[in-house]
């Protein structure tokens, strides 16, 4: 049972159906039979031990023997609103963000920005994070929200939320502390919200109205970092240094 496979659809009356996609893989791929047990994840924090009942062309119907609540999330909440790199960095990051443990991610809309981001594409990238979720033993899946601006940003931040900007001081100094500033106060901050730039960075005025905003801008040291680099960087030190996970 070392395969784990997503349901989208409700448990109902201890039983469940795969379809689509995950019913394919299962039955194709694992050549699934009946009386098989396998593993299931909901995305939102339950895992479950289920019976293959019947196996049709197109979909599989399970009997649901045990459930658990696995307690594998990070205390700390990260957030990270990015304006999104192109094809196969947008997909490295977001497999390493789910598997990091980020709580979720919002496309960033930016002068700069080299990706449009619409429906479409958010359906695109929810997709990646389940596959990364099935790979990593996540059983809560990353929120991908749709695209936003730095203003509707600001404007979604969450109470106690804790709102920081990278950007590099060799492409305008605008106080920035470094990162470690972060870690230092960690211990007393549960959710952080951290706005990160394009393909050749936010413009000046932008990060002026982040800061504006009340974004407290961060330095990630002397090289520039790419995207996706960055993103990876800010998201596990502040899980990995700020707080343990909920599993002792």
């Amino acid at each position: 049972m070392s395969e784990r496979f997503y349901l989208s659809e409700p448990v109902r009356n201890g039983r469940a159906f795969l379809a689509g996609d995950e019913a394919k893989h299962l039955i194709k791929v694992m050549r699934a039979k009946i009386g098989d047990e396998i593993l299931l994840f909901n995305g939102t924090g339950t895992e479950y031990v289920a019976r293959i009942e019947a196996v049709q062309k197109d979909h599989v119907q399970l009997e649901i023997l045990s459930s658990v609540f696995p307690e594998t999330e990070p205390k700390t909440e990260i957030t990270i609103a990015v304006s999104l790199p192109k094809g196969d960095r947008q997909k490295l990051m977001l497999e390493k963000l789910t598997e990091i443990g980020c709580k979720r991610v919002i496309p960033l809309k930016t002068e700069r920005g080299i990706v449009s981001c619409d429906e479409k594409v958010c359906e695109r990238l929810r997709r990646q994070v389940v596959e990364a979720s099935k790979q990593s033993r996540r059983s809560t899946l990353m929120e991908v929200l749709p695209e936003m601006s730095l203003e509707q940003v600001a404007a979604w931040a969450e109470d106690g939320c804790h709102c920081y900007i990278a950007h590099p001081v060799v492409d305008g100094d605008f106080g920035q502390q470094p990162l470690s500033s972060l870690l230092d106060a960690g211990s007393k901050k549960d959710k952080f919200l951290i706005l990160i730039g394009p393909v050749g960075g936010l413009t000046a005025e932008e990060v002026q109205r982040a800061i504006d905003l009340g974004f407290r801008p961060i330095d990630l040291g002397p090289r520039i970092l790419k995207v996706e680099t960055a993103a990876m960087i800010i998201a596990a030190c502040l899980i990995y240094g700020c707080r343990e996970y909920h599993v002792s």
